[in-house]
């Protein structure tokens, strides 16, 4: 990110609405997709079915999570549940710090990113305690 933004600062000036609410929505997203890809990582028994895993449950998740459309364009019962998931508040809340402009205030899609950020490293630990012994 920040080399496209180096390389790209000629031609537009980049100005960040509040950086430290952006470091603060990228890890966040970075820890929760990490969380993620350890409980894939672990269930999967091969290359195949970990990316089996993720493009039939995240890359939807990542779709409706309002990066190409904004979220009031679903139906309104499928925006308010898409409102906290949590690729939506990762998007949104990095959107809202970067520029200023979002659905979700930050005071509420921070802390709500962040506790599925706990979640999925709480689930990660519960999956790699289950799992049976890794062999070599």
């Amino acid at each position: 990110g920040v080399c496209a933004a180096l390389l790209l600062s000629p031609l537009a000036p980049i100005r960040v609405a509040d950086p430290i609410l952006t470091l603060g929505f990228l890890a966040g997203a970075g820890a929760m997709l990490a969380g993620l890809g350890a409980i894939v990582g672990v269930l999967s028994r091969g290359w195949d079915q970990f990316s089996a895993i993720s493009g039939l449950i995240i890359l939807p998740l990542g779709f409706f999570s309002a990066v190409f459309f904004p979220i009031d364009a679903l139906p309104a019962l499928a925006a308010d549940l898409m409102r906290y998931a949590p690729l939506h508040l990762a998007v949104d809340g990095t959107r809202t710090a970067m520029i200023g402009v979002g659905d979700v205030p930050p005071a509420i899609g921070l802390p709500a990113l962040w506790a599925w950020a706990v979640a999925a490293w709480a689930g990660a630990w519960f999956v790699v305690r289950r799992a049976r012994p890794l062999r070599d």
